[in-house]
């Protein structure tokens, strides 16, 4: 099952563009209170799926 082509011809857009205004950004939801934040850096998603999973 051939679905995704290997030709990067077909990458268009705007990958990883950031929005002109923040509040059109991305939206991260959690349910553990401390992991709370007014903004994430893209770096920092990592680093915090990591501590809450307890790695």
């Amino acid at each position: 099952m051939n679905v995704v082509p290997l030709d990067p011809g077909y990458v268009r857009g705007s990958h990883g563009r950031l929005p002109e205004d923040p509040a059109d950004g991305p939206v991260l939801l959690c349910s553990d209170p401390s992991a709370a934040r007014d903004r994430f850096e893209a770096t920092d998603v990592r680093d915090l799926l990591l501590e809450l999973a307890g790695v």
